[in-house]
């Protein structure tokens, strides 16, 4: 016999003889096998999805001619408070959320951009993020039941409200009209940008905010929530654990812990979803997931860690959506999600 199956069977030998076997590799994390195939549909179909930048970057790398080709398109209209992007007839979906991809993605001379520089909009002199960030900060509210914007003014609302951005937009030569959006871009970018989450600004309106606040009625909202069968009227509702783990991070926001006891008790309960809803929703569930696996302060109980394994698995087995058919957007939420699953695995072992 030659010495390799020799040494192998002396191994085995002195196994056995200590009376324990080779240690099994531990089970798959369930969920992970569902993100191999949502990869692999996001690869075949990658052109398809590269239109779509915002979701594109979650899932793949953005060259700089990538950036340039999206922004191409984008238009800037308004002036003051009224300044905003979008394309050539309507403003962006997402309040803040073009100006986020530029701090995201745009890397002027090789670094990642600052307030003082400038993009070159197409049909429109330079400007300097700075002054879309302003303008972005004084489009952000807290709207106050029962009112307009304009009419509530200066006042706050007396119960926990998800902030919103509110615009004045008008084509050349047409009627202005009032834009309301969901604000979760803008309020994550200010997350990033804020030196400080206390400093206070008066918005168009005259409320006096603060990110502190905007975020304290973010989290007030998370904890009074329920769960979603259908999309929510305000898309932020599906990104607080997101926001709330930055501001807890970034500037030590209190009370995730409570969000996180929130998330697992209510976010994760079964239900049953309104047809078309399944894939939207479970997406930025598992988003949200990752936001909360990678918070530093937060502590994962074995039977919160057998709560998630079971939700991972659930997703895995009977998904409630087609990953083939299901709409390219929403999986890559859904790929971001378990792939920050698959980095912090340890939190759930």
């Amino acid at each position: 016999m030659s010495p390799a199956p020799l040494r192998r069977l002396a191994a085995l030998s002195l196994t056995l003889a200590l009376g324990c076997g080779a240690e099994a590799p531990p089970p798959e994390l369930p969920g992970l096998g569902l993100l191999a195939r949502l990869e692999d549909r996001l690869a075949r179909e990658r052109a398809a999805l590269r239109p779509k930048l915002s979701h594109y970057a979650l899932v793949f790398p953005v060259t700089q001619h990538e950036l340039a080709a999206f922004l191409s398109q984008v238009r800037v209209h308004g002036a003051g408070a009224d300044l905003a992007l979008g394309t050539e007839f309507a403003l962006e979906p997402h309040g803040g959320g073009l100006l986020r991809l530029l701090f995201e993605l745009w890397r002027p001379e090789g670094r990642p951009p600052r307030l003082d520089d400038r993009f070159p909009f197409a049909g429109h002199a330079p400007l300097a993020l700075a002054e879309l960030y302003a303008a972005g900060r004084s489009q952000l509210f807290l709207p106050v039941p029962g009112l307009p914007p304009e009419s509530a003014g200066a006042r706050l609302p007396d119960a926990p409200q998800l902030p919103r951005t509110f615009v004045r937009f008008g084509l050349p030569g047409g009627p202005l009209r009032s834009v309301e959006s969901d604000a979760w871009k803008l309020l994550g970018l200010a997350l990033a940008l804020e030196p400080d989450a206390s400093r206070g600004w008066l918005n168009r309106f005259g409320q006096p905010l603060s990110l502190a606040l905007l975020l304290r009625h973010v989290r007030d909202t998370e904890l009074a929530s329920g769960p979603y069968a259908s999309e929510p009227a305000d898309h932020t509702a599906l990104h607080r654990v997101e926001l709330l783990v930055a501001w807890a991070e970034r500037h030590g926001g209190d009370g995730l812990a409570a969000v996180q006891r929130h998330w697992l008790e209510v976010a994760l309960a079964p239900r049953a979803f309104v047809p078309g809803a399944a894939g939207l929703l479970l997406a930025h569930q598992a988003e949200a997931l990752g936001s909360l696996l990678g918070a530093s302060s937060l502590r994962w109980s074995e039977p919160d860690r057998e709560r998630v394994r079971a939700w991972l698995a659930a997703l895995e087995d009977d998904a409630g959506f087609d990953v083939e058919r299901e709409d390219l957007a929403e999986l890559c939420h859904l790929v971001k999600g378990l792939r920050a699953v698959r980095a912090r695995r340890t939190a759930l072992e």
